[in-house]
């Protein structure tokens, strides 16, 4: 049979080093990074566990799913047409900006979602770290233990 191996493709690395990914169609999984993950999404799905690191994360009609702890460094998502899930453990420290131009935003807030041209702010923890969001006809929801 000829075309594609559709065999799935790992890679080991050193979870101390920073790692960039660009996924153009797809999925990807990555697990127990340690240090900073910078992402780019275009069409497909990628999911995340266990970052400590910052994240920066740029989604346009993909999806992505992460879950893990932000509690230092400067982390931005940025979430054109896709969506994006966010899980913070219970020992992140971050002070969240978001804005949406027509996209969904949901905070750790419990104020459920707000719909396009509005800004909004939630700390987790002391707020030691900060996440910026913006989602343009996205839509980003972020949790928190």
């Amino acid at each position: 049979m000829r075309g594609w191996d559709s065999r799935p493709l790992v890679v080991r690395m050193n979870p101390h080093l920073p790692l960039e990914i660009t996924l153009q169609a797809g999925s990807a999984r990555i697990r127990g990074v340690l240090a900073p993950i910078r992402a780019e999404v275009q069409a497909g799905s990628t999911s995340i566990d266990g970052f400590t690191g910052p994240l920066t994360l740029s989604v346009q009609a993909g999806s992505v799913r992460a879950s893990g702890r932000l509690d230092h460094g400067a982390s931005r998502i940025y979430c054109e047409a896709g969506s994006v899930q966010l899980h913070l453990l219970r020992e992140s420290s971050v002070r969240i900006t978001a804005r949406s131009s027509i996209g969904k935003i949901s905070l750790p807030t419990g104020d459920g979602w707000v719909v396009g041209g509005s800004d909004r702010e939630a700390t987790v923890g002391a707020g030691e770290a900060t996440l910026d969001i913006e989602a343009t006809a996205g839509a980003v929801r972020v949790t928190a233990e």
